[in-house]
């Protein structure tokens, strides 16, 4: 009696971990969505005149969108493509003190464009719960425009640019999933370790007191963004499972 009561434990186990993982052959269609609002205050000095003090504040948005598909080569490991696209404007206002008068106001415009591939496995703790691990990496491009004005002395100078931007990113980006249904999950991450090189294809500067600048450049930078404004929430849908 005791080995039949042991094999059907063994059975039940066997049946669980087969309904925990995500079968190799299954097919998953996708994506996340996220959105972020942002503002910051910082107070400064700069050397001569009553109006030596400034205030600055930052304020802005963003908007991000990714499609994405995989395949499972494996159990709980899945391979796959991945587009990103995002828009977000940020303003930048300096005021001075005690004047009250604004100095500095900018106002910046990005569109980005991601495409690339990735690996994700899936760590599944339950039947419905579990951990996953992305790292993928790929091409991507930034469009950034700019406009604004500069008071210096009472004289004020309006100005516009652009920056064009193309280059490569890999990242590793930590997730949590739930499987309300089988065949569809809840994904959501709080953030990535990322690396990023960009080379600045096209800079142009222009103002009204006739400066004007074009320009190339290169641009490498380690993130680690986690966080709640790093949240982003998104669907999968699993043919095959």
């Amino acid at each position: 009696m005791k080995r039949f009561f042991l094999l059907g434990l063994l059975a039940i186990g066997v049946s669980e971990a087969r309904a925990q993982s995500i079968a190799a052959g299954t097919i998953s269609l996708g994506g996340s969505i996220g959105y972020n609002q942002f503002s910051s205050n910082m107070a400064y000095s700069s050397s001569g005149g009553l109006n030596s003090n400034f205030f600055s504040e930052t304020k802005g948005h963003y908007f991000y969108l990714s499609p994405v598909a995989s395949y499972f080569v494996a159990d709980n490991l899945a391979v796959g493509l991945a587009l990103g696209f995002s828009n977000g404007t940020r303003v930048e206002d300096a005021v001075s003190n005690p004047a009250l008068t604004t100095v500095q106001h900018i106002r910046y415009t990005a569109v980005s464009l991601r495409a690339g591939a990735f690996g994700q496995y899936y760590k599944m703790l339950n039947t419905q719960f579990g951990l996953t691990g992305r790292l993928g990496a790929g091409y991507q491009r930034l469009n950034e425009d700019r406009d604004g004005y500069h008071d210096t002395n009472g004289i004020t100078n309006y100005f516009t640019g652009t920056n064009t931007s193309a280059g490569y990113y890999a990242d590793l980006t930590p997730g949590i999933v739930f499987f309300p249904v089988p065949k569809f999950s809840l994904n959501a991450s709080l953030g990535s370790l990322g690396f990023s090189h960009y080379r600045l294809t096209d800079s142009r500067y222009n103002d009204t007191n006739g400066g004007s600048y074009s320009r190339g450049d290169k641009n490498n930078n380690f993130t680690a963004n986690f966080g709640l404004d790093a949240f982003q929430l998104g669907g999968t849908y699993y043919f095959g499972r």
